[in-house]
Parts: structure tokens; C-alpha cells; sequence
């Protein structure tokens, strides 16, 4: 992800053809490493390439952002929707909170 848009769409595309052949439903992007300042810049447009490859690979294929690392590529789950990973959650189709989450999060997201 660091290494710029060729390389993290080459991955995408990849993954995408993987997902195909092995009948997966899509994938769940799961990082849970701080992200350097290029990875972090690039996070959005993989997931948001890896989304639509996805889609025009898989029927029904979906990709699934784990709550984990924040916009600013911090490692700092939130258990919730919220300014500081939403980015991500708009580059894809859906978030998969971290498993501390509690009511006071859903009603915050």
C-alpha cells in the first residue's frame, strides 16, 4: 500500500481474481498495525478499487473494512462509526466493528 496507486491496484485486481476463482463472497480488510502516512493516504482508493473489482468479479461480493486504524493511520479501535474511520467505510461496503462495542457505540454511529 505504500508503494502508490499501480502497485495497490495490481493487489486489488488480484484479489478480486482470487475471490473469483475460489467462490469467496468478497473479502474483509482486516489491518490492525499502525499505517504509515503513504499507506494511509492510499487506504481509501484500494479499498474503493478492491470494491469495484469486487463487484465486477463477484456477484453479490462484498468488502468489509474492520474497525481497527484511524484516518490518520493510528492503530485505535473505535467499536463505532465515527469521523475518525469513516473514510473507510465510504470506500467500501460496510464496516465490522471491533467486538467491544456497546449500545452507547451504535447510538453514536
Amino acid at each position: 500500500l505504500a508503494g502508490g496507486e499501480e502497485a495497490y491496484r495490481a493487489v486489488s485486481e488480484q484479489l478480486a481474481r482470487i475471490a473469483q476463482h475460489y467462490r469467496f463472497d468478497g473479502w474483509l480488510v482486516n489491518i490492525e498495525n499502525m499505517l504509515s502516512a503513504a499507506a494511509v493516504t492510499n487506504m481509501a482508493p484500494f479499498l474503493r478499487h478492491l470494491t469495484a473489482q469486487v463487484h465486477g468479479a463477484v456477484p453479490g461480493g462484498l468488502v468489509i473494512w474492520y474497525d481497527s486504524v484511524l484516518q490518520n493511520g493510528t492503530l485505535k479501535w473505535q467499536n463505532e462509526l465515527n469521523e475518525e474511520n469513516r473514510v473507510f467505510f465510504d470506500a467500501c461496503d460496510g464496516l465490522f466493528t471491533n467486538y467491544n462495542w456497546k449500545e452507547e457505540h451504535l447510538e453514536r454511529t
